[in-house]
């Protein structure tokens, strides 16, 4: 099987349980599942969008350039199949917008209840192990908790990076390596580098004024459908296009503000209205220099105070007035 990535370029998966689980229907759901938050249709200023179809492929790939093992690479394939429609933008409408952890709390009973466990058995594979993925220490390369680097966190900047920054990739890709079971680059320059890239994806994209203001109507308008009975948690992880055609199909208020949520933003940032905030996202960055690891912070102190800096203002909320509101 030939996998054609944005960021990997081609490779070839061998293996026949990566095989079977790529083209699991459990799987192939994330194709029309939208890694921002909403699809590619809302009118938004950076109108380039990937799936978590996409980025979980790619993590799988990602681990294996660093020579991770096969489990690990199952683990990158399979650690966002519970993500619902519109991802993160549940966490807003049931969950904490702050942590956006809902996909991660239900994995485990999510893969439970799907075809995984049994294409996983018959390869001679325990899907308990696989399922517990966030919460132990055996797959320390997809997943570290922030600040450390972690495939999982690579490999959404990188394509947001490719996608909506439009910046080159191979640079960082190249020099990446991994120490003592960490990920880490082989420079201060490189982790550096990339550190401000993370930062500024953060800044432009996944906390911008749009992407926060869009992800509050998208909530709202979950909130009012399952108010209204419109939707149900059986719902959620049905794919984009079926849960949007559920909503323009219950009835006017709801299409209303499904036309708010998808439409062109109407706000504007004051001292009034409501304050609303995202997660913020940091990294601080290990390198390795003279057999020695590092972070960029001890190198940077610098850069560490600008962080902090950020996060006390993001954890402050956004204050804006939007549209009639």
């Amino acid at each position: 099987m030939i996998v054609q990535d944005a960021i990997y370029a081609s490779a070839e998966i061998d293996e026949p349980v990566l095989i079977d689980l790529i083209n699991a229907p459990t799987v192939t759901r994330l194709r029309d599942v939208s890694q921002r938050g909403y699809p590619a249709f809302v009118n938004s200023a950076m109108p380039v969008h990937y799936s978590r179809y996409e980025h979980s492929v790619g993590c799988m790939l990602l681990l294996r350039r660093l020579g991770a093992g096969l489990e690990e690479q199952i683990a990158g394939l399979l650690h966002d199949v519970s993500h619902t429609a519109f991802s993160h933008v549940i966490d807003w409408a049931i969950g904490d917008p702050t942590k956006e952890d809902y996909q991660d709390r239900i994995l485990r009973q999510y893969i439970n209840a799907s075809e995984l466990p049994g294409i996983l058995a018959s390869h001679g594979y325990d899907s308990s192990k696989i399922s517990e993925m966030e919460e132990a220490d055996h797959f320390g390369l997809l997943e570290r908790a922030a600040p450390q680097l972690c495939a999982d966190r690579i490999d959404y900047t990188l394509r947001d990076m490719h996608y909506s920054m439009h910046r080159r990739t191979k640079p960082f890709l190249q020099h990446l390596t991994v120490y003592n079971g960490h990920i880490a680059f082989d420079s201060y320059d490189m982790a550096l580098g990339f550190a401000r890239a993370y930062a500024s994806c953060q800044r432009r994209i996944w906390a911008s004024p749009d992407n926060v203001v869009r992800y509050y109507l998208i909530a709202q308008m979950i909130k009012k459908a399952i108010e209204k009975g419109a939707i149900t948690s059986a719902d959620f992880h049905c794919t984009e296009t079926e849960f949007i055609k559920k909503l323009r199909g219950s009835g006017a208020e709801l299409q209303g503000l499904a036309e708010a949520a998808f439409g062109s933003l109407n706000y504007r940032i004051s001292r009034s209205g409501i304050s609303i905030a995202k997660k913020f996202r940091h990294i601080d960055p290990e390198y390795v220099q003279e057999g020695r690891m590092m972070r960029v912070s001890e190198a940077n102190p610098a850069y560490i105070r600008k962080l902090r800096a950020q996060g006390l203002k993001e954890a402050k909320g956004l204050c804006v007035e939007i549209g009639g509101e």
